[in-house]
């Protein structure tokens, strides 16, 4: 497994699109900095953080994405998923290896976007003396609570791509689960019945969300967190290498 999980990362840090999509990404994020005119505001550094905050969240969506249709996606549509298990890899291993993958390429994500954000920074502020211990305590707070979203979006979408092994079905899923809108669409379903209220107050979005807003208020994050993101990256694997197992594998 672990040579599997080595190859996967060689390909993800050397496919061009990856250099694409950060490239993308970079530009983006300096545009809406220099949209935001942060600098013009009264306290322009607790501005900067603010912004950072509300920069963070988003990461999900496209990170997740590009994550996924890159680990998960390129096997489905390339039907390479059978050269996998004909290198000797045991087929309940597929699953995990690839969430392990997921891990770390969102991982690499994260970093990247955390250089980008202190760089920005430093150019500005001339360094960190502005920057407050809260301050990179919110900012790291938030930005691993995004990240265990994230993770359990991708383990989610798991289920559904070993269910039809269509790629681009994912793809629409993972954006859906990533930007609320299933969270939204559960949320209208409960105004018509209200037994559905168990489910949209235990959705990871829902959990995300009070976590996000608990930071930006300067509390601390509730544990049901912490637990809730666990229970849906554990389950989601469990049941996705279930129906791995039994699902034949498509070959063209």
């Amino acid at each position: 497994m672990l040579n599997y999980i080595n190859a996967e990362l060689y390909r993800y840090t050397h496919k061009r699109g990856t250099y694409v999509f950060y490239a993308v990404i970079i530009i983006c994020i300096v545009g809406l900095f220099l949209l935001s005119n942060v600098t013009a505001s009264n306290a322009p550094s607790e501005s900067f953080i603010q912004f950072g905050l509300f920069l963070i969240p988003l990461i999900q969506v496209f990170i997740g994405t590009h994550v996924y249709l890159t680990v998960y996606n390129d096997d489905l549509s390339t039907k390479s998923m059978t050269n996998i298990i004909s290198t000797g890899l045991a087929k309940f291993l597929v699953p995990i290896a690839k969430i392990i993958v997921s891990m770390i390429t969102v991982l690499i994500g994260f970093i990247i976007m955390a250089l980008l954000y202190f760089g920005i920074y430093f150019a500005i502020f001339h360094g960190f003396s502005e920057l407050t211990a809260a301050n990179i305590e919110s900012l790291l707070s938030i930005s691993f609570v995004v990240y265990l979203a994230t993770i359990g979006v991708i383990s989610i979408t798991s289920i559904i791509t070993y269910t039809f092994q269509k790629g681009g079905l994912g793809g629409v899923f993972i954006v859906a689960l990533s930007t609320g809108l299933i969270a939204q669409i559960l949320s209208l379903v409960e105004l018509v019945n209200s037994n559905f209220r168990v489910i949209v107050d235990n959705t990871l979005t829902r959990h995300l969300d009070l976590a996000v807003s608990a930071i930006a208020s300067g509390d601390s994050v509730n544990s049901s967190y912490y637990i809730a993101a666990f229970l849906y990256i554990v389950i989601s694997l469990v049941i996705a290498t279930f129906i791995f197992q039994k699902r034949d594998i498509e070959v063209g």
